[in-house]
């Protein structure tokens, strides 16, 4: 790690803004670096609206698949 000192500290610093550049969406509560976004950008979601109570219950409907609409947190 010393050796390779200012890769790692630039990696760091790079991770750390980022991170810093993520925020509660204004629209759906959910965490992103834009506003007004759904999961997923690339394709249309039924206008069918899952109210959540937490990020990471959002997180995990999208892992399971087993919802396909828009998301409030």
């Amino acid at each position: 790690m010393l050796k390779k000192r200012d890769t790692i500290i630039d990696d760091m610093r790079s991770a750390r803004n980022r991170a810093a550049a993520v925020r509660n969406c204004s629209v759906c509560g959910n965490l992103d670096t834009q506003t007004l976004q759904y999961l997923p950008r690339s394709s249309p979601r039924p206008e069918i609206l899952c109210v959540v109570k937490e990020v990471a219950d959002l997180w995990a409907l999208e892992r399971s698949g087993a919802f396909r609409g828009r998301y409030h947190v």
